[in-house]
Parts: C-alpha cells; sequence; structure tokens
C-alpha cells in the first residue's frame, strides 16, 4: 500500500529500506544531562514493540534510569511496530494530540 510521510508517497517496502534502524550517533554519542528540572517535566512514552506492563518493568528494575525519576509518566499502547509514524499516522497523532492536551 501507498503511504505519505512528510510530503513523500512510497511504499512501506521503500520507506523501511531507505530508513536507518538505529543512527550511529546514537549508539555510539554521550549525553550528559545535569538539570534535575527536567524531572518536572510531564513525558509520554510511546509503546509500539513493546506493551506499557513491560516498559513498567523494565524502569522498576533500573533498566530506564531517566524515567524512574520523571514526577508524572504516562505510557500508551499503540500496536503499530517500529515506525509508527509510518504504519499508524492518524493513531499516533492522535494519541500525541491527547497527551499535549492533558492540562
Amino acid at each position: 500500500p501507498l503511504i505519505q510521510v512528510s510530503g513523500l508517497v512510497g511504499s512501506r517496502r521503500g520507506i523501511a529500506s531507505a530508513a536507518i534502524p538505529v543512527p550511529e550517533g546514537v549508539t555510539k554519542g554521550v549525553v550528559r544531562l545535569a538539570d534535575q528540572r527536567r524531572f518536572d517535566i510531564p513525558v509520554v512514552l510511546v509503546c509500539p514493540e513493546f506493551s506499557p506492563a513491560q516498559a513498567r518493568e523494565w524502569i522498576a528494575a533500573g533498566d530506564v534510569p531517566e524515567l524512574a525519576r520523571v514526577k508524572h509518566l504516562d505510557l500508551v499502547d499503540i500496536q503499530s511496530g517500529h515506525w509508527p509514524m509510518v504504519t499508524r499516522p492518524g493513531e499516533l497523532a492522535r494519541l500525541l494530540a491527547e497527551a499535549a492536551n492533558v492540562s
């Protein structure tokens, strides 16, 4: 099926073949965060390839220490695979819009 992503029309296979699963900089980069106010910012974790329950387990086990310290964390489930912006763009947009509208 044809899909449209940011004005680009192509097949899922075409987009998948051109995509980089994990850019090298992400796997080798070092990020140093120092501002403790970051934990006050609400976070939405979109769960496309794992369930919210799995994410909670990883957080509780200490596998994601940054998320363990967040004061307001919402986990949203979307059955989409790795690229929800390609496979389920409408649903992803709805979930993000709902998260942005929470006061």
